[in-house]
């Protein structure tokens, strides 16, 4: 980095900055930073923090979102013009942003979020195991239905639907993990982005947000549920 040559700033001279901090110290006036690329520390003022600074961790209000915007439909638009003549939204116009709409408007910022990692795909052995169980506990509970009060249809027909519902699969759900950082990545074909990890101290800071796992996302003051 080349730094500024402060004998030859002129007025109307342009500047940039793009950085992050991590909080080391709070005191009565100023919080002391450890600046994130520099390793370097460093004391701002409460006032530059409140206006120029965005934080991962604080919101003041929730929202659910989907995963997709959500638009006005004309019977929507009717029914609010009902209750409030002035009201003017067009339909097809945006009614709630999703997830997606507000992921990629996050730019720089930071960001704390939660999704579900990738998972694995299970062996032949595994898969087996898991249809021999699930097979197993079904006939368990027919067998019970025989013997009991409860009709041997009526239950074939529930756990039917279970299966039907939860049906076991070749792969095993990822975990949910939580991540604050910012975007390395601002377009994605599968979903996946590259961010910085800032909780991480040593190696590589490199991760894999999966955007379609999303469970949510504190950004800007907010904290967006995905429903």
């Amino acid at each position: 980095m080349i730094k500024v040559n402060i004998a030859e700033i002129q007025p109307n001279d342009c500047f940039s900055e793009a950085s992050y901090y991590k909080v080391k110290e709070v005191r009565p006036s100023t919080i002391i930073f450890t600046h994130v690329k520099s390793g370097k520390d460093v004391e701002l003022s409460h006032g530059y923090v409140q206006d120029l600074l965005y934080t991962a961790d604080q919101f003041q209000q929730e929202v659910t979102v989907g995963q997709l915007d959500k638009v006005w439909t004309l019977k929507q638009v009717e029914e609010a013009k009902k209750k409030d003549p002035d009201f003017s939204a067009e339909i097809d116009s945006i009614k709630q942003v999703g997830i997606k709409t507000i992921w990629a408007n996050v730019g720089s910022k930071v960001f704390t979020c939660c999704f579900e990692k990738k998972g694995k795909e299970l062996s032949d052995t595994a898969y087996n195991k898991a249809v021999a169980k699930q097979t197993q506990e079904a006939l368990d509970q027919i067998n019970a239905a025989s013997t009991g009060r409860k009709g041997v249809a009526k239950t074939a027909a529930q756990i039917i639907e279970e299966v039907i519902k939860n049906p076991v699969t070749r792969f095993e759900k990822g975990e949910e993990r939580v991540l604050r950082g910012f975007k390395l990545q601002h377009e994605s074909v599968d979903g996946f982005y590259q961010v910085t990890d800032l909780d991480v101290t040593s190696g590589e800071s490199k991760r894999l947000v999966n955007l379609n796992t999303l469970k949510w996302l504190v950004v800007d003051g907010v904290k967006y549920i995905v429903e």
